[in-house]
Formats: C-alpha cells, structure tokens, sequence
C-alpha cells in the first residue's frame, strides 16, 4: 500500500517541504524560508558542536530543529509560498556514540518539495510527490519490500 509514499495529493498539502530519514540515524532538520535566520541558528548550534569535537552526550530539547528517527518522515511548514524557496539544514546524532554529522546546510529546494536523506547519510532530492525515491528512481526506504 503507498499510502504515505505520495504525498502532493491535494492543494493544501502542497506547500508542506517532506524530509524522509532513509539513514541509519536519527536526523534533525530546521527547513526556514528566512535563510539568514536559518543561518544565525545553525551557526550558533555548530560552533557549539564543534567545540565538543562533534561528540554530544544529549540534543538538548531547547534546539528548533525536528527530530526525524530511522524509516520515517516529517512535514514541514516554513510559511513559504507554494514553489517559493526554503532552506534546510540537516544534521545526523549516532545515539550510541554521540556523534554528530553536518548533512546539509542552507540546502535550497522548492516549497512543496522534498528530499530524502539516502542510507549513505547524504541528501537526494525526492522525485515529484514521491518521499522515499530519489531523481534517479533509487528507493531510499527502510521498510522491507514485501510490506
């Protein structure tokens, strides 16, 4: 069943910028259509995070970016526009370790659109009103596919 694989269906969901986690990782994204505030935000938060040589023992609840888990995804509304530009910073938290991984920052796409965060840790832009299939037609899903 594809039930949340497609997600452009209808009008008021068009503006929603879906990110799906196909990484072995927890991820946290900030999308904004303010790049400077986005900036401000994420510069602060990786300064931060480099000073404790990436390692973090904890995300503190107080940061603005969303938790994603593993095989799922968020939608996000920034205010923007339907095809107006957002930008998305991305950071991946190994919870056993406790490292922290920059995946994306400042990354500019189309409201409305989406990206898929691949199992290779990197950002692939989704095809249209698809969540977890690349441009090039990859499937970045966690699920089995027999379910």
């Amino acid at each position: 069943m594809e039930v949340e694989e497609n997600y452009e269906s209808d009008e008021t969901r068009s503006k929603i910028t879906h990110i799906a986690n196909g990484s072995k990782f927890t991820v946290y994204a900030l999308v904004e259509k303010d790049k400077e505030y986005l900036k401000n935000v994420t510069n602060k938060f990786f300064k931060d995070a480099e000073k404790l040589h990436w390692q973090m023992p904890e995300i503190s609840s107080s940061i603005p970016f969303t938790q994603i888990r593993s095989g799922a995804f968020e939608g996000f509304n920034p205010g923007a526009a339907k095809y107006e530009k957002v930008y998305i910073t991305i950071f991946s938290y190994n919870l056993i370790t406790g490292k922290i991984e920059k995946i994306a920052d400042a990354y500019e796409i189309k409201s409305g659109s989406g990206l898929v965060i691949g199992f290779d840790n990197k950002i692939h832009d989704v095809k249209n009103g698809k969540l977890w299939i690349d441009s090039t037609g990859k499937s970045h899903s966690r699920r089995p596919q027999n379910v």
